[in-house]
Protein backbone atom coordinates (compact mmCIF):
# COMPACT_ATOMS: atom_id res chain seq x y z
CA UNK A 1 0.00 0.00 0.00
CA UNK A 2 1.44 3.85 -1.06
CA UNK A 3 1.56 5.78 2.08
CA UNK A 4 1.09 9.23 1.13
CA UNK A 5 4.38 11.60 1.20
CA UNK A 6 4.23 14.17 3.67
CA UNK A 7 4.60 17.76 2.66
CA UNK A 8 7.75 19.56 2.91
CA UNK A 9 7.38 22.21 5.90
CA UNK A 10 8.02 25.51 3.85
CA UNK A 11 5.03 24.27 1.79
CA UNK A 12 1.30 25.17 2.57
CA UNK A 13 -0.25 25.41 -0.61
CA UNK A 14 -2.81 22.43 -0.84
CA UNK A 15 -1.90 21.79 -4.26
CA UNK A 16 1.42 20.81 -3.09
CA UNK A 17 0.11 18.22 -0.01
CA UNK A 18 0.16 15.20 -1.34
CA UNK A 19 3.38 15.75 -3.91
CA UNK A 20 1.00 16.40 -6.93
CA UNK A 21 0.85 19.29 -9.36
CA UNK A 22 -2.36 20.80 -10.01
CA UNK A 23 -2.85 23.56 -12.82
CA UNK A 24 -5.52 25.61 -12.66
CA UNK A 25 -6.85 28.02 -16.04
CA UNK A 26 -8.95 30.56 -15.11
CA UNK A 27 -10.59 32.48 -17.89
CA UNK A 28 -10.87 36.69 -17.78
CA UNK A 29 -13.53 38.10 -16.14
CA UNK A 30 -15.00 40.23 -18.76
CA UNK A 31 -13.23 39.28 -21.60
CA UNK A 32 -14.63 40.94 -24.30
CA UNK A 33 -15.65 40.18 -28.27
CA UNK A 34 -13.95 41.67 -30.80
CA UNK A 35 -15.61 44.22 -32.98
CA UNK A 36 -17.04 43.34 -36.43
CA UNK A 37 -17.95 45.38 -39.47
CA UNK A 38 -19.18 44.70 -42.95
CA UNK A 39 -18.02 47.35 -45.81
CA UNK A 40 -21.06 48.03 -49.19
CA UNK A 41 -19.09 46.60 -51.74
CA UNK A 42 -20.15 48.34 -55.31
CA UNK A 43 -22.72 50.96 -55.75
CA UNK A 44 -26.10 49.42 -55.50
CA UNK A 45 -28.76 51.33 -57.51
CA UNK A 46 -33.09 51.09 -58.12
CA UNK A 47 -35.33 52.68 -60.46
CA UNK A 48 -38.85 54.08 -59.84
CA UNK A 49 -39.16 54.76 -55.35
CA UNK A 50 -42.05 53.97 -53.49
CA UNK A 51 -40.51 50.80 -52.43
CA UNK A 52 -38.38 49.48 -49.18
CA UNK A 53 -34.92 48.17 -50.44
CA UNK A 54 -32.72 45.66 -48.38
CA UNK A 55 -28.78 47.29 -48.65
CA UNK A 56 -26.52 44.47 -50.04
CA UNK A 57 -23.49 43.46 -51.46
CA UNK A 58 -21.20 43.52 -48.43
CA UNK A 59 -17.49 42.39 -47.75
CA UNK A 60 -16.06 41.83 -44.45
CA UNK A 61 -13.68 44.53 -43.22
CA UNK A 62 -10.18 44.51 -43.43
CA UNK A 63 -9.48 45.65 -39.79
CA UNK A 64 -12.23 44.46 -38.02
CA UNK A 65 -13.95 41.97 -40.15
CA UNK A 66 -17.26 40.63 -39.86
CA UNK A 67 -18.92 37.88 -40.88
CA UNK A 68 -22.05 38.57 -43.79
CA UNK A 69 -24.71 36.66 -43.99
CA UNK A 70 -28.09 37.08 -45.17
CA UNK A 71 -27.09 40.51 -46.62
CA UNK A 72 -26.10 41.63 -43.20
CA UNK A 73 -23.42 41.50 -40.54
CA UNK A 74 -23.69 38.28 -38.62
CA UNK A 75 -23.22 38.54 -34.71
CA UNK A 76 -20.18 36.08 -33.68
CA UNK A 77 -20.79 36.25 -29.89
CA UNK A 78 -23.84 36.84 -27.70
CA UNK A 79 -23.75 40.10 -25.39
CA UNK A 80 -24.06 43.61 -25.28
CA UNK A 81 -22.73 46.97 -27.94
CA UNK A 82 -23.95 49.34 -29.64
CA UNK A 83 -24.55 48.81 -33.28
CA UNK A 84 -23.89 51.66 -36.64
CA UNK A 85 -25.83 51.55 -39.93
CA UNK A 86 -24.31 54.29 -41.98
CA UNK A 87 -25.61 54.89 -45.89
CA UNK A 88 -24.25 57.01 -48.37
CA UNK A 89 -27.46 58.05 -50.90
CA UNK A 90 -27.07 60.25 -54.18
CA UNK A 91 -29.40 60.68 -56.54
CA UNK A 92 -33.09 61.75 -56.78
CA UNK A 93 -35.46 64.34 -55.50
CA UNK A 94 -37.91 62.83 -52.50
CA UNK A 95 -36.49 61.96 -49.36
CA UNK A 96 -36.82 58.37 -47.56
CA UNK A 97 -35.73 56.66 -44.52
CA UNK A 98 -32.83 54.74 -43.33
CA UNK A 99 -33.64 51.36 -41.16
CA UNK A 100 -31.18 49.31 -39.16
CA UNK A 101 -32.50 46.18 -38.01
CA UNK A 102 -32.12 42.99 -36.70
CA UNK A 103 -33.03 39.50 -38.48
CA UNK A 104 -35.46 41.04 -41.10
CA UNK A 105 -36.36 39.30 -43.99
CA UNK A 106 -38.45 42.19 -45.45
CA UNK A 107 -38.40 45.98 -44.01
CA UNK A 108 -40.88 45.55 -41.57
CA UNK A 109 -40.71 42.38 -39.83
CA UNK A 110 -37.71 41.39 -37.50
CA UNK A 111 -36.52 44.04 -34.87
CA UNK A 112 -36.45 48.00 -35.86
CA UNK A 113 -32.92 48.84 -34.04
CA UNK A 114 -33.24 52.48 -35.36
CA UNK A 115 -34.21 55.15 -38.33
CA UNK A 116 -32.86 57.99 -39.55
CA UNK A 117 -34.29 60.40 -41.92
CA UNK A 118 -32.69 61.08 -45.39
CA UNK A 119 -32.86 64.39 -47.07
CA UNK A 120 -33.81 64.24 -50.69
CA UNK A 121 -30.01 65.43 -51.39
CA UNK A 122 -26.80 63.43 -51.86
CA UNK A 123 -25.63 62.50 -48.32
CA UNK A 124 -24.37 60.65 -45.52
CA UNK A 125 -26.80 59.50 -43.02
CA UNK A 126 -26.00 57.41 -40.33
CA UNK A 127 -28.15 55.13 -37.30
CA UNK A 128 -26.48 54.66 -34.10
CA UNK A 129 -28.15 52.34 -31.08
CA UNK A 130 -27.39 52.52 -27.77
CA UNK A 131 -26.36 49.91 -25.98
CA UNK A 132 -28.46 46.84 -26.85
CA UNK A 133 -27.94 43.28 -26.19
CA UNK A 134 -28.05 41.12 -29.73
CA UNK A 135 -27.45 36.54 -29.46
CA UNK A 136 -24.86 34.52 -31.35
CA UNK A 137 -25.92 34.67 -34.81
CA UNK A 138 -28.14 37.29 -34.90
CA UNK A 139 -28.29 39.13 -38.56
CA UNK A 140 -27.96 42.86 -38.46
CA UNK A 141 -29.04 44.47 -41.31
CA UNK A 142 -29.98 48.20 -43.62
CA UNK A 143 -32.47 49.19 -45.34
CA UNK A 144 -33.55 51.76 -47.26
CA UNK A 145 -37.01 53.35 -48.19
CA UNK A 146 -37.80 55.98 -50.55
CA UNK A 147 -41.29 57.41 -51.45
CA UNK A 148 -42.11 58.29 -55.06
CA UNK A 149 -39.07 58.88 -56.67
CA UNK A 150 -36.75 57.81 -59.05
CA UNK A 151 -32.75 56.96 -59.33
CA UNK A 152 -31.86 56.62 -56.19
CA UNK A 153 -27.87 55.11 -55.49
CA UNK A 154 -26.40 53.67 -52.43
CA UNK A 155 -22.74 54.05 -52.97
CA UNK A 156 -20.44 52.18 -51.36
CA UNK A 157 -18.11 55.04 -49.91
CA UNK A 158 -19.23 55.55 -46.20
CA UNK A 159 -21.57 52.64 -45.94
CA UNK A 160 -20.96 49.93 -43.41
CA UNK A 161 -22.32 48.28 -40.50
CA UNK A 162 -20.42 48.02 -37.25
CA UNK A 163 -20.66 45.88 -34.17
CA UNK A 164 -18.87 47.24 -31.31
CA UNK A 165 -19.50 45.23 -28.52
CA UNK A 166 -19.12 46.32 -24.95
Amino acid sequence: MCKPRKPAPWTSSPSDLWGLTMLVSIPPTGATMAQQRINKSGNQSWGYGGQSVQITGWTPDGTNPGTVSGNGLQVAQAGSGVATGSIQIGGGTVPGTVTLRKNATTASNGTQLGTVSAGPATGVYTITTGTITLAAGDIITLWYTVGNDMGKTVTAASTFIDWLPV
